[in-house]
C-alpha cells in the first residue's frame, strides 16, 4: 500500500484528529488563526503521523522558533522544510 498523508490546513486542534491515522501530517503551527506549535505536535501524535510537516511558520525568528518547539516536542518525527518547499 501506499502512504496517508494529513495535511489539517487551517485548524484548531480536535478530537476527531484522533480518527486520521495518517503516516505524513502537515499541521499549521503560527498559532494565530491555527494552532500553536505545543498543539500541532499534539495533533500530529493523534494522527499517528510517523512524520510531522509543520506548515504555516510565520517569517523572521519568530516563526523559526515557532518550527524548532514543533521539532523539540516531535524529535525524529518532525521534518524542517526550508522556506518555500
Amino acid at each position: 500500500g501506499g502512504h496517508r498523508y494529513y495535511d489539517a490546513g487551517d485548524t484548531g486542534l480536535i478530537p476527531e484528529m484522533s480518527d486520521i491515522q495518517a503516516d505524513v501530517a502537515f499541521v499549521p503551527i503560527d498559532g494565530r488563526f491555527t494552532m500553536n506549535p505545543y498543539e500541532a505536535a499534539e495533533a500530529a501524535t493523534r494522527a499517528g503521523a510517523k512524520l510531522a510537516v509543520p506548515v504555516h511558520w510565520g517569517a523572521g525568528a519568530e516563526g523559526r522558533a515557532r518550527a524548532l518547539t514543533f521539532k523539540t516536542r516531535l524529535g525524529d518525527r518532525a521534518r524542517l522544510l526550508p522556506r518555500g518547499r
